[in-house]
């Protein structure tokens, strides 16, 4: 979120890669993924565990309106861009999952979980609601994993009307087996802030 070395037209904030070839040793100089253009916030990056050395990066851009997935099959070094899902409303909060040909980004947006899923290494994505009929004025994705059979897992965060921003929090995990297609989804848990406590007076 601070000034691009050499760069005075980045926008606020701006990412920066780095990278490292011999476990944290030494590192590259920093650099852009692609040249910003607008803020990019959020960013995520993974490594697909199926062939441990395509890379990708997601991150929100255009006013949060845009969600964004790069690819790099050369260890970092170049990057394919594609516009995975795109809105009317903000988004917020991306989680990444990748596996062989599955990419799945998992986000808020106006108070629903949605996922961005692709089939073909990130090329094209479809998007879902994960769970429809949730009544929620908020909902946070926290964490995302594709297993070797192919299923997708995503845990996330249901704020309620009722409860709002300091209440409960409803804990999910939502799993599709077919692609993200369809969703079931299991209420975990219940957390919340902490209440006021003497010791802290």
């Amino acid at each position: 979120y601070g000034r691009v070395p050499g760069c005075r037209g980045c926008p606020l904030p701006s990412m920066i890669l780095v990278v490292s070839n011999d476990n944290g040793a030494t590192w590259q100089p920093p650099r852009e993924i692609t040249p910003p253009g607008t803020g990019q916030y959020d960013p995520q990056i993974v490594v697909d565990p199926a062939d441990h050395r395509t890379v990708y990066a997601a991150w929100l851009q255009r006013k949060k309106l845009d969600m964004v997935v790069a690819k790099s099959v050369d260890f970092g070094q170049s990057w394919s861009i594609v516009v995975a899902d795109r809105g009317l409303l903000d988004a917020d909060k991306p989680v990444l999952a990748v596996r062989g040909e599955d990419v799945y980004i998992g986000f808020n947006r106006d108070g629903h979980i949605l996922i961005a899923s692709s089939h073909d290494r990130g090329i094209t994505f479809t998007s879902a609601n994960v769970s429809p009929k949730s009544k929620l004025v908020r909902a946070l994705a926290g964490g995302a994993t594709v297993d070797p059979h192919g299923s997708v897992y995503l845990s996330w965060a249901g704020y309620t009307q009722r409860d709002g921003a300091t209440g409960r929090v409803n804990l999910y995990i939502s799993k599709s087996s077919d692609g993200g297609e369809s969703w079931t989804t299991r209420l975990m848990d219940a957390s919340g802030a902490p209440p006021d406590c003497g010791a802290y007076r």
